[in-house]
């Protein structure tokens, strides 16, 4: 898991870090100032990892 961690940009692990916290891929975007399509983008590729 440490490994697929690594592997993550830190764009993903913000992401996921948001995720974490409660946060959904609206609330996301508005507080990153980024479509609701790049936060999915972002949080499909960190599950694949």
């Amino acid at each position: 898991m440490k490994q697929a961690l690594d592997e993550l940009t830190e764009k993903g692990k913000q992401a996921l870090r948001l995720i974490v916290r409660g946060d959904n891929a609206k609330s996301i975007a508005a507080e990153l100032d980024l479509s609701v399509h790049t936060i999915n983008e972002r949080l499909r590729v960190a599950r694949r990892s």
